[in-house]
């Protein structure tokens, strides 16, 4: 009985957190030909029963537009049944049993050593933290945390796994104090965050210069989706994130903005995206 109460209640709740959605999020009707609040409202019931979930990415796909279908989209359900079954077949095709691709791409020390061991640039590291002991990389002088947080001026923290700016602490040394995500602190904090879990240990490093005129704050990101068929890989999107004031990451979670690549124009499309479903 609990638990048909509990899916009455969550399906409740999801239905709320729709309509509110439809009438409520940030967009213009007057900036881009978009369909009404009603048949938005009504696209997105369908998704959730259709698929068993709440389109998320609703306005950030664009699917509030006049000439777009739903029938053109797949659900995250979906996709990652796609990603599973391919990773499957990856498997079998190479007769390897103990992978999981899902290491290569969230591990972040790993995707990293990946990447360098393969000549694709990529940001260097200086090694990793577990559980507050350094580790670095063979070529580092550097031997032991406290060398490391005495001599370097601006280093980036990432917790191996987390993602949408958690687990990450950028360290800067200043005549008036350590800082920490740009507020002051104390070593004796950061240590202390640094005692659990993994830490990949980085180089601060800065936007391009084009990107610095609009926001100098954080490492704005170019951001490409490519997909790949016999012939090779083909471009599929690709957007550029922007942090926004004194944000020192460029993620969604944090309110930065996304603006699309126009692809044939080799420029930015007119109208960004913030929190990931609301035009501005």
């Amino acid at each position: 009985m609990t638990n048909i109460f509990n899916k009455i209640k969550k399906n409740l709740y999801d239905q709320y957190k729709i309509l509110d959605y439809s009438l409520n999020s940030i967009y213009s009707n007057k900036s881009m030909a978009s369909k009404s609040k009603f048949r938005i409202y009504s696209e997105l019931i369908k998704w959730y029963f259709k698929f068993g979930e709440r389109n998320k990415m609703y306005f950030a796909w664009g699917l509030n537009e006049k000439d777009k279908l739903l029938s053109d989209y797949i659900s995250r359900k979906e996709f990652l049944k796609i990603k599973s079954k391919a990773e499957r077949h990856l498997l079998k095709i190479n007769n390897i049993i103990l992978l999981n691709y899902d290491v290569v791409t969230k591990d972040k020390f790993v995707a990293n050593s990946f990447l360098s061991a393969n000549n694709i640039p990529c940001i260097p590291h200086y090694g990793v933290i577990i559980r507050g002991e350094f580790y670095p990389t063979d070529n580092s002088d550097i031997d032991n945390l406290d060398l490391l947080l005495d001599k370097e001026e601006g280093i980036v923290f990432k917790s191996i796994t987390l993602e949408f700016s958690e687990g990450f602490i950028l360290y800067q040394k200043r005549d008036n104090g350590i800082f920490m995500n740009g507020k002051g602190n104390s070593l004796s904090e950061l240590k202390k965050i640094l005692s659990s879990g993994v830490w990949l240990v980085q180089k601060k490093i800065s936007s391009h210069k084009a990107l610095r005129m609009i926001n100098n704050s954080a490492l704005n990101t170019t951001r490409i989706v490519t997909i790949r068929d016999k012939k090779g890989p083909i471009y599929l999107t690709g957007f550029q994130a922007f942090a926004r004031g004194a944000a020192v990451t460029d993620s969604g979670s944090g309110g930065s903005i996304y603006v699309g690549i126009d692809i044939e124009k080799e420029c930015l499309k007119e109208y960004g995206l913030y929190n990931t479903g609301d035009p501005v």
